[in-house]
């Protein structure tokens, strides 16, 4: 059961990416692209869990796996994509789409802001 502090920063960031997603699923209905998205509870499900408790802020570390897979798995990538993670010990064997939905719900939180993906680019000119 989440806090008062996780459900309301929870909330402030579903009004941030929520309008974000229903465009790219506008654009998965008509321009026949495909970009993984998720539903809003499902958004909203691995986003309370990545919420510390006591101050309403991003946790330090990761969600128990055992418990919150998909919280989990989220933090790892908003943590890859900030720049100062890795994805080691990342479950590739997870599922699929659902990697993918995580990994654009982790760029809408970052305002589409991958300091990873500049790096790679960097890197490979």
């Amino acid at each position: 059961m989440p806090t008062k502090k996780q459900h309301q920063r929870t909330m402030e960031l579903m009004l941030r990416v929520e309008p974000l997603m229903e465009k790219l699923r506008v654009a998965n209905f008509t321009k026949k692209i495909e970009i993984a998205t998720m539903k809003s509870d499902s958004m909203e499900l691995a986003i309370v869990n990545c919420i510390n408790s006591r101050n309403g802020n991003w946790r330090k570390t990761a969600p128990d796996y055992r418990k919150f897979p998909e919280s989990e798995l989220l933090w790892k990538l908003v943590k890859f994509h900030r720049g100062n993670g890795n994805l080691w010990g990342f479950p590739w064997f997870a599922d699929k789409d659902k990697r993918d939905q995580l990994d654009t719900l982790a760029l809408l939180l970052l305002g589409n802001n991958s300091n990873a993906v500049k790096n790679w680019q960097r890197v490979l000119g």
